[in-house]
């Protein structure tokens, strides 16, 4: 987010959860397309919360072109009347600087009784620690000047600039597995705050003369078919944009011949590992930017038909 407040201009803005902070890398796309991208991922971002960084984007900077990730963990998250957890919400509210986004993106998350816990500096959720490691880490990147520098420091990942983060941790090929049954993917839960909020960011990109892609982020076969209803969830997001004139770009069903990722391009089973995110970042800008594929060419028509 402070790299977010200090670019010159930003041409390409790719939105989303962690699909896209953990996706696309913008230093490898800059040299693809010769503009300034931008990643504004966050951990378990809301759709909500997408709009708002959005449209504080957009009045800092003259975007050309918005890349938004339509991962169905964010898409199936509960609508506000049954929210009582804020920590990813918080990540984008704590960081945003423009007052009226700010509190209108926070009356926005819930019912008003959580309203007061939204403008608490301390609060349920505010990431506020007494974890005595944690506190002296703080106080040492302070004396030390990391602190001001904004340096990243993790054990298990880098920072690759322009807001992505790589995972240096990767799965072994053919190490997949899972200790619990997961369930399908709940349609039910795409509530109709969702579908409106994705188009206010319809209808802010449009005011903006702003392009406006749809995609989804590649994620493990594993994970994919361990849900088992995934061509349900594809046909409901390329119906819902189709019917407001927008294509939808599922990655999930790219043909092997163009994009083959093995286990080991992904740190879990729908993340992908640094190896990922380097071979996936130059496919999805070879495939937007460079070269000349058609939609049918480079997608299967379903996730069965790829499977």
């Amino acid at each position: 987010m402070h790299e977010f407040y200090n670019q010159d201009n930003i041409d390409i803005l790719y939105c989303g959860a962690s699909h896209v902070s953990h996706g696309i890398t913008p230093v490898l796309a800059d040299k693809i397309n010769g503009k300034n991208n931008f990643s504004t991922g966050t951990a378990s971002q809301t759709i909500e919360g997408t709009y708002a960084i959005l449209r504080q984007a957009v009045k800092l900077y003259k975007v050309e072109k918005v890349f938004m990730e339509m991962d169905f963990a964010v898409s199936t998250k509960s609508a506000k009347n049954s929210r009582s957890g804020f920590s990813a919400d918080y990540l984008v509210s704590d960081y945003m600087k423009d007052p009226e986004i700010k509190l209108e993106f926070l009356t926005s998350i819930s019912k008003p009784n959580y309203y007061i816990n939204h403008i608490l500096p301390i609060g349920k959720d505010k990431h506020m620690t007494l974890n005595p490691v944690k506190i002296v880490k703080k106080i040492k990147s302070i004396v030390s000047g990391d602190y001001y520098s904004y340096v990243y420091i993790s054990d298990n990942s880098e920072y690759d600039g322009k807001g992505c983060v790589l995972d240096l941790n990767y799965i072994e090929n053919g190490t997949f597995s899972n200790n619990v049954i997961e369930g399908k993917i709940n349609l039910a839960n795409i509530s109709d705050e969702y579908k409106e909020t994705i188009d206010k960011i319809i209808k802010l990109c449009k005011e903006n003369n702003i392009e406006l892609i749809f995609y989804s982020m590649p994620c493990s076969d594993y994970y994919l078919a361990e849900k088992g209803n995934y061509d349900d969830y594809y046909d409901l997001c390329r119906n819902f944009l189709s019917e407001r004139g927008f294509a939808y770009y599922d990655f999930n069903l790219a043909n092997e011949k163009y994009l083959k990722l093995e286990d080991s391009d992904f740190s879990d089973d729908n993340h992908l590992s640094k190896k990922g995110v380097y071979k996936w970042t130059q496919v999805f800008c070879d495939y937007f930017f460079t070269q000349n594929k058609s939609q049918n060419d480079m997608f299967y028509s379903s996730y069965a038909e790829k499977t």
